[in-house]
């Protein structure tokens, strides 16, 4: 049996994921939905997901499907998710066409970690969603486009869901025992992900989110892990800083999706 690309495992790891998170997996001609009635204002739960390279799949057709499915739902987003870079290739122009907007991501895996010294006074170790939802919520604050307070609540809740059900772990660096950059850390296996790295503007460029993430690293290996990936926009300065860190790009994705106001 030929191994698996690093294309093929992180799917198989989102799908793992996103299985064990969602109320329903609902089938659809090219592919399966993910849906969670519980938190329509959290977009990342409820997505149609196209499997492969189907040759009959069209911008139209998987438009009607996600108005179909999440519309029938009552949401009011929608996203179409494509592994595919033929396939999304030959359907972008009918999804924006239909007036969608498309975020390219890239699949970076870890290749090397540098031995770069953690910054001076730093405190980075791992913390509970308790710990942590004080700098969650005044991270909801930091985004653009502004979310509503109903959003941001959803989303700062939801954190907790995805310790108890899917086992996140949390890394944190603090200044005077503050909590001021967080990141996420899924282990399957002897896979990992990292997710949600992000830092207080104030602290930003100041060492604390390279911290977090050599915490993160440090106790997936420490637990067996072999492989760690994670996504980034394809053209966002974020990319630049993992690869920095060891991480290479490995593949691409396309998001398709559809956003009203918050």
């Amino acid at each position: 049996m030929s191994e698996l690309s690093d294309q093929d495992r992180s799917i198989a790891f989102a799908r793992r994921h996103h299985g064990r998170l969602a109320n329903s997996i609902i089938p659809f001609r090219w592919g399966s939905a993910y849906v969670d009635e519980d938190v329509p204002l959290r977009y990342g739960s409820n997505f149609l997901w196209v499997d492969g390279s189907p040759v009959d799949a069209t911008a139209a057709g998987l438009i009607a499907e996600a108005d179909r499915i999440l519309g029938g739902a009552g949401f009011r987003h929608r996203i179409v998710a494509i592994d595919d870079a033929d396939l999304a290739a030959r359907v972008r122009p009918g999804f924006v066409a239909a007036g969608w907007d498309l975020t390219q991501l890239v699949l970076m895996v870890l290749s090397n970690l540098p031995s770069t010294a953690r910054p001076r006074g730093t405190v980075a170790r791992e913390a509970s969603y308790g710990e942590i939802r004080d700098l969650l919520e005044r991270l909801q604050y930091t985004y653009e486009p502004p979310r509503s307070p109903e959003a941001m609540r959803v989303l700062v809740e939801y954190t907790a869901r995805l310790e108890s059900v899917v086992g996140a772990r949390f890394f944190v660096a603090e200044v005077d025992d503050e909590p001021v950059s967080v990141c996420d850390l899924y282990i399957d296996g002897t896979e990992a992900q990292i997710e949600a790295v992000n830092t207080l503007p104030d602290f930003r460029n100041r060492g604390f989110g390279t911290a977090i993430m050599r915490a993160a690293i440090e106790a997936a290996r420490t637990e067996g892990v072999s492989w760690i990936h994670l996504y980034a926009e394809g053209d966002d300065w974020p990319r630049y800083w993992y690869e920095k860190l060891g991480f290479e790009v490995a593949a691409g994705y396309s998001h398709f999706h559809l956003y009203p106001d918050r």
